[in-house]
């Protein structure tokens, strides 16, 4: 469980903090709804958003100088997978 406590700015804003919003899985985009009963509130995520092909693109930094084949682009992945296998020893 995640217990944070946060204060109401003059503005009546409130700002959650990076650990609960990476504890529930979201970010930019997505959504949150609150619950409120009497003095509780819930947090739940409402709906997260779907990111195109385009956007998850953008969320590397740098692409390869070079066109891989897909042979090339196989052989990475069963390479990798050597990696985190030989890691996992």
């Amino acid at each position: 469980m995640v217990t944070k406590q946060i204060k109401i700015s003059s503005k009546n804003q409130i700002t959650i903090p990076q650990t609960v919003l990476k504890k529930l899985g979201v970010g930019p985009g997505d959504a949150i709804q609150l619950n409120i009963e009497g003095q509780h509130a819930e947090i739940l995520v409402a709906k997260r958003k779907q990111l195109s092909a385009l956007d998850l693109g953008k969320k590397f930094k740098s692409h390869p100088k070079k066109v891989l084949s897909i042979k090339q682009i196989n052989q990475a992945i069963v390479d990798g997978y050597k990696d985190l296998a030989g890691k996992n020893r």
